[in-house]
């Protein structure tokens, strides 16, 4: 995707603040989203139409999953999904799942794990809408198949695991491109260093 980045929209939605286009969620959502949560989400959407990117890093628990997942609930509505991917550690993959299972979003997720080079291939140019969640270390594996797809929005979960800049992971999760980016991290910028 070239970048072209309205500079102008960009100072005037920092003056004037989150908000300037209000989501709608899905029913099961809307009871149960936080305020902050609802903030957050609202955020993810403003930085993507400002076609920014997104480091959303908060203390474990407090719903980084729920507000992607309301972020990526209002885009498919928006029909603005397109090929997204969640990319996460192994131990989290089916947490997603489960996470969007409950609470009945019926977003069209696949997941891309353990796949041969043709069903991946297949999978990836199917010209629906999709939500693919998918590991880092399979990621490393298919590298070039990840990297011929022009995402629409790449997540980056426990995003601390890309602070390595000269690991194959790193290097990998850097050459996929995206519209919109976004790292999730429940890690304290201290264990950073």
């Amino acid at each position: 995707f070239p970048v072209t980045i309205p500079w102008q929209e960009v100072f005037d939605y920092f003056d004037k603040g989150l908000g300037r286009k209000n989501l709608n969620y899905p029913k099961t959502l809307e009871d149960v989203l936080l305020k902050h949560q609802k903030e957050g989400s609202q955020w993810l959407w403003d930085l993507y139409q400002l076609r920014l990117g997104a480091i959303l890093a908060d203390e474990m628990g407090l719903g980084k999953t729920l507000q992607m997942l309301g972020f990526l609930s209002c885009l498919r509505d928006k029909k603005e999904l397109q090929k997204s991917v969640v990319v996460v550690p192994t131990s989290l993959l089916y947490n997603w799942i489960e996470e969007e299972k409950k609470f009945k979003l019926h977003l069209p997720i696949g997941v891309l794990n353990g796949l041969d080079g043709q069903e991946l291939e297949a999978a990836l140019t199917k010209p629906e809408d999709s939500l693919f969640l998918t590991t880092y270390g399979y990621l490393i594996e298919n590298a070039e198949a990840f990297q011929k797809v022009n995402w629409n929005v790449v997540i980056f979960d426990e995003a601390q695991a890309l602070k390595n800049i000269t690991s194959q992971r790193t290097a990998a999760a850097k050459k996929l491109k995206a519209r919109f980016k976004v790292c999730l991290t429940g890690t304290r910028y201290r264990d950073w260093e």
